[in-house]
C-alpha cells in the first residue's frame, strides 16, 4: 500500500522547462525583427507544445520556437479552467508591484484596513476624479487606497506636470484631492517618481486609467463604486478560501485510498502544509501551475510522511477502513 502512495505522489510531480538556447535565441531574435526597441523580460516553454511563451514591455505573447510566427492572445487551459496569459501577467505585476515601497506612494489609508489596492492614476482622467471623490467611503470599508501615477497623454504632457506639482507640494493627499477637483496646484520641482511610475505601468500593460490592483497582481478593473469594490476584493478572498478547501479535502480522501496507514497526526501536518503551500503559491506564484495541485502534492507528501514517524492507527482502525476499503470497491 505504502508503495502505491509513493507511486501516486511521484506521478503527481511536475517538471518546469525552459526553452533551449538554441530555441531562445530564435525566439529573441523574432522578437526583435518585430520591435527592435523591446526589453524582453523572459522566454520560456508555453504551455502549448512547439510554442515559447515571451513575456516583454507589459505584454505576454507567444512566438513558434523556429520564429516564424506569433500569437497574440489569451491562452486557455480547458481542464482547469484558468487563463494561463492572465496567470502570467498576475505574476509579473505581483513582483513589479511589490517593488515599489511606501515612499513611492500618495496613501489614503482605511484606519481598520481589510484590504489594500494600488490605483495608477491620472489626474485629468475623469473616472479617477470620480473614484477619488468616494475615497472615504473606500477608506470607511477597510480598503486602503495607494495611488501611483499614470499620466495617459505621457511624459512631459500637462497631466504629467501636475502629478510632479502634486508629487512636489507640502502635502500631498491635500494637493491630489484639490488636482482632481480641479483647481490649480502651485509649479514645483523636486526629485519625483512620475516618469518610473508611467514606465511602471506600461510595463504591466496598464492602458486607461484609473486601473487598480491587489498586492497579488490581480487586475481588479477600472472605476468601482466602493461597494462593487469591496465585493469584488471579498470574492477574490473567497475565492482562495476554496482552494484551501479543496486541497485539504482531496489530499487526505485520495491517500485513504490508496494507504491505510495514515493518522491522526499526519491528517494534521497534511492540513497545515496544504493550506501553507496554496497561500504561498497564490501569492508568490510560482510558475504557472494552479494552486490546488502542489497543495494536494504538498500535503499528500506531509501525510505519508509524518504518518511514517508517528504511532500506527490501531488495529481496529485499520480493519474498518479495509472494510470499508472492501465495501467500495465492490
Amino acid at each position: 500500500m505504502l508503495r502505491s502512495a509513493l507511486h501516486l505522489l511521484a506521478a503527481a510531480g511536475l517538471t518546469v522547462t525552459t526553452a533551449t538556447s538554441a530555441d531562445e535565441a530564435t525566439v529573441r531574435a523574432a522578437v526583435k525583427t518585430m520591435a527592435p526597441n523591446a526589453h524582453i523580460e523572459s522566454i520560456a516553454d508555453a504551455a502549448i507544445p512547439g510554442l515559447s511563451e515571451v513575456v516583454f514591455d507589459g505584454k505576454v505573447v507567444y512566438i513558434s520556437q523556429d520564429g516564424n510566427y506569433m500569437i497574440r492572445g489569451k491562452v486557455l487551459d480547458i481542464a482547469n479552467q484558468v487563463d494561463l496569459t492572465e496567470q502570467r501577467m498576475v505574476t509579473l505585476r505581483k513582483v513589479e508591484l511589490a517593488k515599489i515601497g511606501p515612499e513611492r506612494r500618495i496613501r489614503f489609508a482605511a484606519k481598520n484596513e481589510k484590504y489594500r489596492v494600488t490605483v495608477f492614476t491620472d489626474i485629468d482622467c475623469g473616472f479617477c476624479r470620480k473614484l477619488h471623490t468616494e475615497i472615504a467611503q473606500y477608506n470607511d470599508r477597510g480598503i486602503t487606497v495607494d495611488y501611483l501615477f499614470f499620466p495617459r497623454a505621457g511624459i512631459d504632457s500637462e497631466s504629467f506636470t501636475k502629478a510632479v506639482n502634486v508629487w512636489c507640494a507640502a502635502d500631498q493627499r491635500a494637493a491630489l484631492t484639490d488636482a482632481k477637483a480641479g483647481k490649480t496646484i502651485e509649479n514645483r520641482t523636486c526629485t519625483n517618481p512620475v516618469a518610473d511610475d508611467y514606465n511602471l505601468g506600461k510595463k504591466i500593460g496598464v492602458s486607461g486609467t484609473p486601473a487598480i490592483f491587489t498586492d497579488s497582481g490581480e487586475h481588479v478593473g477600472g472605476y468601482l463604486s466602493a461597494a462593487a469594490m469591496l465585493e469584488r476584493l471579498s470574492s477574490q478572498k473567497g475565492q482562495l478560501l476554496n482552494l484551501f478547501g479543496y486541497a485539504l479535502a482531496f489530499a487526505p480522501l485520495l491517500l485513504s485510498l490508496w494507504w491505510h496507514g495514515m493518522n491522526r497526526a499526519g491528517t494534521l501536518a497534511g492540513v497545515i502544509v496544504g493550506a501553507a503551500t496554496v497561500l504561498l503559491w497564490k501569492y508568490y506564484g510560482w510558475t504557472e501551475l494552479y494552486e490546488i495541485v502542489p497543495g494536494v502534492v504538498f500535503a499528500s507528501i506531509s501525510i505519508v510522511l509524518v504518518s511514517l514517524w508517528t504511532r500506527k492507527p490501531g488495529e481496529d482502525v485499520l480493519s474498518a477502513v479495509d472494510q470499508v476499503d472492501r465495501e467500495v470497491r465492490g
